[in-house]
């Protein structure tokens, strides 16, 4: 019984020291949005993450819906979809990291994100 209390006392810390990391990750200031009819009728999400102090293409990781893509290339990351609602995560070490949520998009929509990725000073270890 003293283990499944132990259990449930982690658990509760675990999800309330995650709270504050997700409000920080809630940032929309650096991001652009737009959505364009696709001519051939299929669904696209195109990610480009920008360096803020050049303009040129930064390398990112992105997590859609639970699932890791790391975007090394200096080019944008274009996935073909199924329309449905979208949980977007997307971080870089030394950067500042965003949260787009609920980011819904229709069937032969083209939605094209454009994310600027700021230098993030704080200490990687706390």
């Amino acid at each position: 019984m003293q283990i499944v209390k132990t259990l449930l006392l982690c658990l509760v810390f675990a999800a309330c020291s995650n709270t504050n990391e997700i409000q920080k990750e809630q940032s929309y200031s650096n991001i652009e949005q737009n959505i364009y009819k696709s001519k051939s009728g299929y669904t696209y999400l195109t990610l480009n993450s920008y360096e803020k102090e050049s303009g040129l293409y930064h390398p990112a990781t992105f997590l859609i819906n639970g699932i890791l893509f790391h975007h090394f290339e200096k080019r944008p990351f274009i996935q073909t979809v199924l329309e449905g609602s979208f949980d977007i995560k997307v971080s870089y070490v030394s950067k500042k990291r965003y949260h787009i949520e609920d980011l819904n998009i229709s069937s032969g929509d083209s939605v094209v994100i454009d994310i600027i990725m700021e230098d993030d000073l704080s200490p990687l270890i706390d």
